[in-house]
């Protein structure tokens, strides 16, 4: 990693946080090649950078920022978005929100499984019952981002 310029250490992610990488992965790449991130030229920022920039900020990072270049015609230039990618229903949902929204980005993005799904909208109405303004967007995760089930993969038909 150093090699590569980047500040932290190349160490093997515990094994409870594969999902969630994998997932954080396949929802970068999915936003990725859709039409709307190219025409933008928006950018990905890691977790991981993110956290090597604010070494001293407290608090829930977002999994990843996406920024969007100031270009003609695009109705997102010079925004900042915090992405979020959501799993699993988490008690404190409403408190990750609202420290993404006490911060400088114009979008809280979530992508949430089937499972978060109903906490993260819970969560997010409680915001907008408070006259809080709509910068949150909650979508599904692409069907990449889940961990294929046990017994689910298709079996190769060479022995």
């Amino acid at each position: 990693m150093r090699h590569a310029g980047y500040q932290w250490e190349a160490v093997p992610p515990p094994l409870a946080h594969l999902a969630h990488i994998r997932a954080v992965l396949a929802c970068r790449n999915w936003l990725e090649t859709g039409q709307a991130w190219q025409n933008g030229q928006a950018t990905w920022r890691s977790e991981r950078e993110i956290r090597q920039n604010r070494a001293r900020q407290r608090g829930h990072l977002p999994d990843a920022e996406a920024t969007w270049p100031s270009i003609p015609e695009s109705p997102r230039a010079g925004q900042q978005w915090a992405i979020e990618v959501e799993l699993t229903p988490k008690s404190h949902a409403q408190a990750i929100m609202a420290g993404l929204l006490q911060g400088t980005y114009d979008q809280v993005l979530y992508l949430c499984s089937t499972a978060a799904l109903p906490v993260v909208t819970h969560a997010a109405a409680q915001f907008q019952q408070h006259g809080q303004p709509s910068r949150l967007i909650i979508r599904q995760v692409p069907p990449a981002a889940l961990m294929p089930r046990p017994g689910t993969r298709k079996s190769s038909s060479r022995q």
